[in-house]
């Protein structure tokens, strides 16, 4: 059994740990990356919303976030990839998504995408974008997903992404 919400200011440490111990293993990152806490913090924690899903025991053991594009500050896929969001409607980006390998299962993923969801919902965010390796593209378009590709792939925290 799994659960996820919003995460508070006070839990931000636990989530920036594990998205540092999961994409470390992946390979998104390397320790030269890290900061004198020895955490991956990328500079757009602080205008994101946070989430985490936990196990029945109450560990946290998926991270994801939010990222709500401000005036003068454009979201990563604007930067990275060239991609031109409303200016008239409130944009965000899907980022931070890391999974503890022995939970990744549809439910985990079904339940930060569905907590992700009202939280854009109670933002008033009319369009979301994201920066996604092929596997997990390719398994959210399989359940069911909109998402649409939006520009050419490019190489992004040392793996292959599409916009």
């Amino acid at each position: 059994m799994y659960f996820a919400r919003v995460i508070e200011k006070d839990e931000l440490p636990t989530w920036q740990r594990l998205r540092t111990e999961i994409y470390l293993s992946e390979g998104f990152i390397t320790p030269d990356q890290l900061n004198a806490d020895g955490l991956f913090v990328d500079g757009e924690d602080d205008r994101s919303r946070h989430i985490a899903v936990f196990d029945a025991l109450g560990e946290m053991v998926g991270t994801f976030r939010l990222i709500i594009r401000t005036k003068g500050r454009r979201l990563p896929v604007e930067k990275n990839f060239g991609v031109v969001t409303s200016r008239r409607r409130l944009s965000a980006e899907l980022s931070g998504l890391a999974v503890r390998h022995e939970h990744r299962n549809g439910l985990v993923l079904l339940g930060l995408l569905r907590v992700m969801y009202d939280l854009a919902l109670n933002h008033g965010v009319h369009a979301t974008y994201a920066e996604l390796e092929k596997p997990l593209l390719t398994q959210l378009i399989g359940l069911g997903f909109p998402f649409v590709k939006v520009g050419d792939s490019q190489i992004i925290y040392n793996t292959r992404n599409w916009p």
